[in-house]
């Protein structure tokens, strides 16, 4: 279960998104107002973590930059937004390619094309999932946590960003390779209110993105990391093993150069590699 994400900051257009950003690209007077950039998940997750410091960070180049949090619908619904918006340059997103499969295998009614309304602009991080578990859960790896589920039915369930997030369709690709039938899937408006609620207890298992933040929460006794979904380990936590290190492999591995061209190739890729897993489990959004 080799998950590695990207995320991409991309400029708002309409069909059109590739014309609009080179006629933005060549205005001399941009930007002379502030930029929105918004972010499709509540403050707390992994977005906020990327987003709010690199809209600190290009204030220097760009001038002001403004967070704009848009949740709902699992990202579609800043997308839908972003996608809507004037195309001049001043409504910027920062996506992810999990957005993308929403509206592309999850939607019968999608609430925008984005392959078509997005054009990628830029690569801005490259993150996997953890798979963490409230530390009163008596597991100490993923291997444990899977005997436990099957040892102990109707006890455990597992929380993620959202219905349809690449965070579920983790956790149901996890059922799927080690034969768990009992893990039902508890969805939250973004991965800051379900890791607030496994810390506390309401939930046992949530799957988030990867974050310095995690790994605290980790080194603090707050949560117990028990993989990364990652292809090798990772250098700021070299101590947690990977998901592959406990024998779930669905060999899925990053691009490792960035072009648009790229992005577009990986995406056919993806929703070839996530659909039939989306079929099998019957989860639509609309």
């Amino acid at each position: 279960m080799k998950l590695g994400r990207r995320e991409f900051l991309r400029l708002t257009g309409a069909a059109a998104a590739a014309p609009g950003t080179a006629r933005v690209a060549g205005a001399a007077a941009y930007p002379d107002r502030p930029i929105r950039l918004v972010l499709p998940f509540p403050p707390g997750g992994v977005f906020d973590i990327v987003g709010r410091p690199w809209a600190d960070k290009v204030k220097t180049s760009l001038g002001a930059v403004f967070v704009d949090n848009q949740p709902g619908a699992g990202g579609s619904l800043a997308a839908q937004v972003v996608a809507h918006a004037s195309p001049d340059g001043y409504t910027i997103f920062l996506g992810a390619s999990s957005i993308h499969l929403t509206e592309m295998i999850l939607r019968e009614h999608p609430l925008l094309d984005p392959m078509k309304e997005l054009a990628p602009v830029s690569m801005v991080a490259i993150t996997c999932f953890a798979i963490v578990v409230n530390p009163n859960v008596p597991v100490h790896s993923l291997g444990e946590l899977v005997a436990y589920v099957k040892a102990n039915p109707g006890k455990m369930a597992f929380g993620s960003a959202g219905t349809g997030t690449l965070n579920h369709l983790s956790g149901e690709l996890l059922k799927s390779l080690t034969g768990i039938t009992d893990l039902p899937h508890v969805p939250y408006r973004g991965a800051g209110p379900g890791m607030a609620d496994a810390m506390g207890g309401q939930i046992p298992m949530f799957i988030p993105a990867m974050t310095n933040q995690v790994l605290e929460f980790h080194r603090t006794g707050k949560l117990r990391l028990l993989a990364i979904t990652n292809p090798t380990r990772i250098p700021i936590a070299p101590d947690i093993p990977t998901a592959v290190e406990a024998g779930v492999d669905a060999a899925v591995s990053p691009v490792p150069d960035w072009t648009t061209d790229n992005f577009y190739r990986f995406m056919e890729t993806d929703i070839a590699r996530w659909s039939p897993l989306v079929k099998a489990i019957g989860v639509r959004l609309d």
